[in-house]
């Protein structure tokens, strides 16, 4: 999986952790959705746990990179 798809993965997933949480504000008067909202709450947990392995994910990849460009620029050029 490349940075630039693994980036809108993360996007996708925070943006439905942000939809999810409003959902629970919603609806977390209501004493008859209380199991409704646990299950949403573990949900939420399960997409923070792939949000973080991906933040690692692209951390890496942004190590990676930088690792290249300084050996890049101390490698001389010759023609």
């Amino acid at each position: 999986m490349n940075a630039l798809h693994l980036a809108d993965r993360l996007k996708e997933a925070e943006n439905k952790i942000a939809h999810l949480r409003r959902a629970i504000d919603y609806i977390s008067e209501r004493q008859e959705l209380t199991d409704s909202i646990d299950i949403l709450n573990r949900i939420i947990k399960d997409y923070q746990v792939e949000c973080d392995k991906m933040k690692k994910m692209l951390s890496q990849v942004n190590v990676a990179i930088h690792e290249q460009q300084a050996m890049d620029t101390e490698r001389p050029l010759t023609h």
